[in-house]
């Protein structure tokens, strides 16, 4: 009689990730066959038939080079290994503002983590490790809707929007004649924005975006001193007062 012993190999190696050990690493050759890296990357998968397997490592939020290994075994195979890398995930989304994709909006993701709004308003910050990021979109003269967002990344984050919406201001005054308040001057500050002073003389043109606007106001047999006001508005300009006096003739 004889008595048959079947023979059985196994697989080593050790798996890194930026120079150091990685631990807690699952390597599966199939078939049930698996093992976990220990402290010091080290894996062994034992008790394989001789054949061909398809050696592949995974752990959560790890990617491998190479992605698997195709090993032969008979005798057993040992060297066989890995590198990984700390997966990285993206955020992206649109920044619109009356209804079009709105340029130039810096978008932080926190940790220097950053990206800016093209032509039609999209953006993506990538080299993301998994985690909950704050997302905080920026641009001079503009509030944003929702003013931030927080959005948990593994895998990428995408349809993370916004809605921009421009900053306006005001420019405010009174307008007097002989010491007293005078009421139905119409101030105007171009663009279609105007007011009319109240019975106080006072009044406050509103919606005006930053920058430098003329100020002129007018009623019929009146003229004023100053004739028009450069203003620049962002934030807000109060103050800006003129004198009425009644026009005269000859």
């Amino acid at each position: 009689d004889f008595n048959a012993t079947l023979s059985l190999y196994s697989i080593s190696g050790t798996i890194t990730a930026s120079g150091s050990p990685l631990a807690g690493v699952t390597v599966d050759a199939g078939g049930g066959h698996t093992a976990t890296t220990a402290a010091n990357g080290t894996y062994t998968i034992s008790g394989l038939v001789a054949g061909t397997y398809t050696l592949t490592p995974s752990k959560a939020e790890y990617t491998f080079t190479p992605t698997s290994l195709s090993v032969t075994v008979g005798p057993s195979a040992t060297g066989k290994d890995f590198t990984g890398s700390v997966a990285t995930y993206s955020i992206s989304g649109t920044i619109t503002a009356d209804g079009s994709g709105l340029s130039g909006v810096t978008v932080d993701a926190g940790g220097g983590y950053t990206a800016t709004t093209a032509a039609n308003g999209t953006y993506t910050i990538s080299g993301l490790p998994a985690g909950t990021y704050t997302v905080t979109p920026s641009k001079a003269e503009y509030t944003f809707s929702p003013a931030n967002r927080s959005v948990t990344v593994g895998p990428s984050a995408t349809g993370k929007d916004f809605t921009g919406t421009q900053n306006t201001y005001s420019v405010s005054g009174t307008i007097t004649v002989g010491g007293s308040g005078l009421s139905g001057v119409t101030v105007d500050a171009g663009g279609g924005h105007t007011a009319t002073t109240a019975a106080d003389g006072a009044y406050t043109i509103t919606g005006l975006v930053a920058g430098t606007h003329t100020v002129t106001p007018t009623k019929a047999e009146y003229t004023f001193s100053p004739t028009s006001l450069s203003v620049t508005v962002g934030p807000n300009a109060t103050g800006k007062d003129f004198t009425a006096a009644l026009a005269t003739y000859s």
